[in-house]
């Protein structure tokens, strides 16, 4: 359905309005993921340096008989073990206890495929050695990776600093732990790069969505709006027709300098006509405006729809003689049906299905009214009829306001095409349903169904 300016502009804006909320939502919760994951990564690499320091503290344990000092003669050398004082070096001895300590910590450090840089710090905060996990590292003896932990690859640490004790339990120092973050920098910036990709993805989804959304939002009120705009320019057609009517006649009668009473009468009679004409046409929209916003003029009462139907028959019955048709009143029901509703409405219901299927039916045809009770709590009234019938492109627009099957017909009796709408707007209003059933050249058959009110 093709959308007026004003509408696809309302589009959107409410598309605009759909995407960005949706796109919050979506960056914060893109955000939160992410900080969750740097938390679960951050975690994850200050076990790995605590485990890094229980594994030291264990294994050199023995070294550290008095604090701030490492004996070295209590223990086997560490290679990349630089102590105060002392020149670095790297032991040729494949000890075991040598082979098992250094082998454990490479093995840690490949595992977390990260570097280390260790200082072993006095009670008075002055470093007494270092050690560099793997050997190769040789950043950990320079003072000034200490000030910035950055080593010579421009590579990122972060540290921690951990109590050590000797053999009695007493305070030695601190073991200060720096680990490289270029593993962790390489794995957020991956995960960066995946969540800016799916966020930027279903941003895109979403504004396809809202687009879709807002169309299908827009829809009904367009509807309504395109039905408003149809209704008023039918209701001004249909009230120019009998005020131009009107206003001819008049201006021909003035225009004349002599009318005979003969002209003046017959002049009047049509001024009548159009008249009568416009007060039908005005009643109806005033019925259809009271219908829709629910104004109801009437109490409602039980009514005993044996009896309305009699009166509608009654009232017909008159017009389908002079018409040479027959109108038929058949009761089938067990007793008495009452519902709860307005009775004047509700036999101008029946009473315009019943004159359009005299107004359609030919000479010799047949009305019937039938009054049924096929269910416990619903009532069902058939008005059939042997007229000329409608075609099924017309059966799903006759309820419409203004339309008419047989339009030249229909201008010729009178009618504006708004007696369908009111019927279908009265039997809403009383919560029942109506359909038509028809087919060309056998006549139409109109089933209204309303909620039965059962009497004790």
């Amino acid at each position: 359905m093709s959308s007026s300016p004003p509408f696809r502009l309302s589009r959107r804006r409410l598309a605009a309005w759909y995407t960005g909320v949706m796109s919050l939502i979506l960056i914060a919760g893109s955000y939160a993921i992410y900080r969750l994951v740097v938390h679960a990564r951050w975690m994850h690499l200050e076990r790995g340096m605590q485990q890094m320091a229980i594994v030291l503290e264990r294994r050199l344990q023995p070294m550290l008989e008095q604090p701030g000092q490492i004996d070295l003669s209590q223990g086997e050398q560490l290679p990349g073990l630089c102590v105060k004082d002392m020149p670095c070096f790297s032991s040729a001895r494949p000890e075991p206890f040598i082979t098992q300590l250094q082998t454990e910590l490479d093995d840690m450090s490949s595992l977390a495929k990260d570097r280390y840089c260790i200082r072993f710090l006095d009670l008075a905060g002055n470093p007494v050695a270092t050690l560099s996990i793997p050997q190769t590292n040789t950043s950990c003896t320079s003072k000034k990776f200490w000030k910035w932990l950055r080593d010579g690859d421009r590579e990122h640490y972060h540290q921690k600093r951990y109590p050590l004790h000797t053999l009695n339990h007493d305070e030695w120092g601190t073991l200060q732990i720096a680990r490289s973050l270029n593993t962790l920098d390489i794995y957020l910036l991956g995960v960066e790069l995946t969540l800016l990709g799916l966020l930027l993805l279903a941003i895109a989804l979403v504004g396809y969505a809202s687009w879709w959304l807002a169309g299908m939002a827009m829809q009904p009120v367009q509807q309504s709006y395109e039905r408003m705009q149809q209704f008023t320019a039918d209701a001004a057609h249909e009230l120019r027709t009998p005020v131009a009517a009107i206003r001819a006649m008049v201006q021909a009668a003035l225009r004349s300098s002599e009318l005979s009473p003969e002209e003046v009468n017959a002049t009047l009679q049509t001024v009548d006509r159009q008249s009568q004409r416009l007060s039908r046409l005005m009643q109806d929209l005033l019925v259809l405006s009271q219908l829709e916003q629910d104004k109801e003029t009437h109490t409602r009462k039980i009514c005993d729809l044996s009896l309305l139907l009699k009166d509608v028959i009654d009232e017909f019955q008159g017009i389908a003689i002079n018409a040479q048709l027959q109108l038929r009143l058949e009761l089938q029901t067990a007793g008495p049906v009452h519902v709860l509703g307005q009775p004047e409405q509700l036999h101008r219901a029946v009473a315009n299905l019943v004159s359009n299927g005299i107004q359609y039916t030919p000479a010799g045809g047949q009305v019937t009214v039938q009054l049924l009770n096929e269910a416990t709590y619903e009532a069902t009234i058939r008005v059939k009829d042997t007229g000329v019938g409608i075609s099924p492109e017309a059966q799903s627009k006759i309820f419409d306001r203004f339309y008419r099957v047989d339009k030249e017909r229909s201008r010729h009796s009178g009618g504006a095409g708004l007696g369908l709408a009111i019927v279908q707007a009265i039997v809403h209003a009383h919560k029942g349903t109506v359909h038509v059933e028809s087919e060309p050249g056998r006549g139409s058959v109109f089933t209204i169904r309303l909620p039965v009110l059962l009497v004790l």
